[in-house]
């Protein structure tokens, strides 16, 4: 094939690319499905206990596009329902909001997840909430969430250049083994910026130059006992809970 029928085939491949994205209104208890690739044109919701938030289902991508999913505000976050629900494998969320819901993303399924540039704020339990294994969180925000901003289980998820701040328990609680937790930041969580804790026999996890500042709580950065198998190097804190933490 000659360069002109190569660059028409590239371009070709590319269109098709775009036109595969479907801008979508989806409604509240709607699924993206996999395959999809979904991008919003309007807010979702409110979203209630009856309806559901949205449900992804990887391999698929929901492209938030700048807008937000909430929830119903009324006297208790904590009975609404997840704003969006992360399943299945392989996963993209990116770019937009989830309110007052009551966790923000909850990341299910076989993992390998990829959560970029997402704020969840306001939520009557968790920000974020990873109960699966090597999901990636890039770039999100979690704030004034009743909970946690980050609640992290299972093993080897990535934590890269995130930001809580003013969060009702920990920015970032952190469970399980071979975790890496890069260059976040936590500032104003009223019982400590981060929290460690290890309970399997994965490897340790990795905290590296995060900045914890929470001078509502006892300790900056928590440390459960069998937190000195971590491996930390150049974090900035004031106070945290065991030598070991640097």
């Amino acid at each position: 094939m000659n360069r002109k029928g190569i660059a028409s085939g590239v371009l070709a491949v590319g269109i098709a690319g775009l036109l595969s994205t479907e801008a979508s209104a989806l409604e509240c208890g709607d699924t993206v499905e996999p395959g999809q690739r979904v991008q919003l044109e309007a807010d979702v919701g409110p979203c209630t206990a009856e309806t559901g938030g949205i449900t992804i289902e990887g391999p698929a991508t929901l492209d938030l596009n700048g807008f937000a999913i909430t929830c119903l505000v009324g006297s208790d976050l904590a009975q609404n329902p997840t704003g969006i629900l992360v399943v299945g494998e392989r996963a993209n969320v990116k770019d937009g909001r989830v309110l007052a819901c009551g966790i923000g993303v909850e990341i299910e399924g076989s993992g390998r997840h990829r959560i970029q540039s997402v704020e969840a704020a306001l939520s009557g339990r968790d920000g974020f909430l990873v109960l699966s294994h090597r999901n990636v969180l890039k770039k999100n925000v979690a704030s004034h969430n009743q909970r946690n901003g980050y609640w992290v289980f299972s093993e080897r998820n990535v934590l890269k250049k995130n930001r809580a701040s003013e969060n009702d328990e920990f920015g970032f609680r952190v469970a399980g083994d071979a975790h890496r937790v890069i260059r976040n930041e936590a500032y104003h969580d009223a019982w400590g910026a981060f929290f460690a804790e290890t309970y399997s026999d994965d490897g340790p996890s990795k905290y590296i130059r995060n900045v914890a500042r929470s001078p509502d709580g006892e300790y900056d950065i928590v440390g459960a006992a069998n937190a000195c198998s971590n491996l930390w190097k150049r974090n900035e804190f004031t106070s945290a809970s065991l030598s070991c933490i640097q």
